[in-house]
């Protein structure tokens, strides 16, 4: 009796230790169950929820209370509800567990249904005998409970569509390009194709879909392409090749190829984009243009020489002209009809016009096509050159120069801006007025408000109406007649022939019988004359 009550003694408190030990384990397993950061809830094999984790719970908006007892159906979205109970239930009761099913949760203070994948486990099962009653599941052989695990694929979902939409975008946008765009594997095997790249190597798809590109141009180009493909790096990514390529129908193309090679995060070749745009337009433009170019300078050449010709054969009989003319005015003494007279002054008038119009159109053909020498120029030295040439024609006409020229140097061709200023000068000596001394005013300054310099030439002579301004400089285009002013009406075309040749632009303003001002407008290229090395290179 002793020695059993001492056993009988043992059991009791081994007992109550095992007792305590497993209350603290129940303890902390509902601690862990309710406290992990998952949707978790338990249901009996009726459906009922029995209890879930606190982030369940809060997930849905309820509270605890308001759940447990409740049919699992109450937060399941109705249209979920008939393949719930009639798909997967039935699959978790035959298999013992489900895996990611789709499913929709309602939450009953929202209108929005939410993406949930639905994961199931049956625990316990009749033939294992009384279930563990500290595991919270019945004693009863025939009961069992479903652990339900939901994961929120909301966003996921959401992001997976937003990628098909701009995958869908991204393919109408390609489509649409009118370049011939694809993507290909390393080894140049094509695995995408645009619209366009389809319709030129065509017929479809699945005609190119696993070729290699580089079998899909002319033989000749297949090894320079291989090489250059080869020859790509994660340096220099980038090849850019004109090849002829043949359409489906056979029809030769110039394609501007530009391929670049695309790396992984590891640094490995990933795929080859190939972007080629049709340049065959632009080759047979080019191809127009440069023909028109060799026509236009053959023309040019000829023009230039016909200008030259010409202009020597024209000189001769003009000057035979006023020869004779001179002679029979000479002949004919102080006793001749006055009828005479004024014919034979029209005759040496006209003589000398149209020698004049002659020379001076061999001047305008030279300006237009002569090469140009292009070095620094100091304005002063062209201002007191062309001063000094025409000394005589100012004296004569008694016109009052008056200069101001900032002492830089700008970048032009001396002889050209040498007679921009000389035609000018003589411009205003002829356009002079007869009721008050002319004066001429020659200025080279910075420009107000633009980059760059102004050289300006203006007289008060008897000046134009300004709506004429933009006809001014066209060749022969005169003003006013000749008994106003001789001239032959075409220097200021050389003017504005030289001027564009440097890349300048000529301005005029005029006011009728009060004087014209006239402008060249140079950009940039003016520099202090004391910063030049070589002063030997400034004229």
């Amino acid at each position: 009796m002793f020695n059993g009550t001492k056993e009988t003694a043992v059991d009791t408190a081994d007992l109550e230790i095992q007792a305590q030990r497993l209350f603290h384990e129940k303890r902390w397993f509902e601690r862990l169950y309710r406290g992990t950061p998952a949707l978790l809830v338990s249901l009996s094999d009726a459906g009922m929820i029995e209890d879930g984790s606190d982030y369940f719970f809060a997930w849905l908006g309820l509270p605890r209370d308001a759940l447990v007892g409740k049919s699992f159906d109450a937060i399941i979205a109705p249209d979920a509800r008939e393949s719930l109970n009639e798909e997967i239930w039935p699959r978790l009761f035959s298999n013992g567990s489900v895996d990611n099913e789709p499913c929709r949760i309602k939450r009953s203070d929202q209108p929005e249904e939410i993406d949930v994948e639905l994961s199931a486990h049956l625990v316990g099962a009749p033939d294992n005998g009384p279930y563990d009653h500290e595991l919270n599941v019945s004693n009863e052989n025939d009961a069992r409970r479903v652990l339900v695990f939901l994961s929120d694929v909301t966003e996921r979902n959401r992001a997976l569509y937003e990628s098909r939409r701009s995958e869908r975008d991204y393919r109408i946008l390609i489509d649409r390009l009118p370049d011939l765009i694809s993507r290909a594997h390393p080894d140049t095997t094509l695995f995408f194709g645009n619209r366009h790249y389809i319709d030129f190597f065509g017929p479809d798809w699945d005609s190119l879909a696993g070729r290699r590109f580089i079998d899909l141009v002319p033989t000749a180009y297949r090894d320079p392409l291989a090489g250059q493909i080869a020859a790509l790096t994660r340096e220099s990514p980038v090849s850019i090749v004109e090849q002829i390529n043949f359409d489906r129908s056979g029809t030769a193309h110039n394609i501007l190829w530009i391929s670049m090679l695309i790396h992984d995060l590891r640094g490995l070749p990933r795929e080859i984009l190939s972007i080629g745009r049709d340049v065959t337009p632009l080759r047979e433009a080019n191809n127009r243009l440069r023909d028109h170019a060799t026509q236009l300078e053959m023309a040019n050449d000829s023009l230039k020489q016909f200008a030259f010709v010409a202009s020597h054969d024209l000189q001769e009989p003009l000057r035979k002209i006023r020869l004779y003319a001179d002679l029979l005015q000479s002949s004919l003494g102080g006793d001749v009809d006055p009828e005479v007279r004024t014919a034979l002054e029209v005759i040496m008038r006209a003589a000398r016009n149209g020698s004049r119009l002659i020379s001076d159109l061999l001047i305008y053909t030279q300006a237009a096509n002569r090469p140009l020498d292009r070095k620094l120029v100091k304005m002063d030295t062209i201002a007191t050159q062309v001063l000094d040439e025409l000394r005589e024609e100012l004296a004569a006409a008694g016109v009052s120069v008056h200069t101001d020229i900032d002492p830089r140097a700008v970048d032009a061709d001396a002889m050209s801006l040498r007679e921009i200023l000389y035609n000018l000068v003589t411009n205003a000596i002829k356009y002079r007025s007869m009721d008050r001394r002319p004066e001429v005013h020659i200025r080279f300054a910075p420009s107000t408000g633009q980059d760059g310099h102004r050289l300006t030439v203006e007289d008060n002579g008897i000046g134009f109406d300004p709506e004429h301004a933009g006809q001014i400089f066209q060749p022969f285009k005169r003003l006013h007649n000749r008994d106003v002013a001789d001239g032959s009406g075409i220097g200021l075309a050389i003017c504005d022939a030289v001027a564009n040749r440097h890349g300048w632009s000529m301005e005029a303003d005029g006011r009728p019988t009060r004087g014209a001002r006239f402008s060249v407008v140079i950009p940039g290229g003016v520099t202090d004359y004391v910063i030049v090395e070589d002063e030997r290179n400034i004229c």
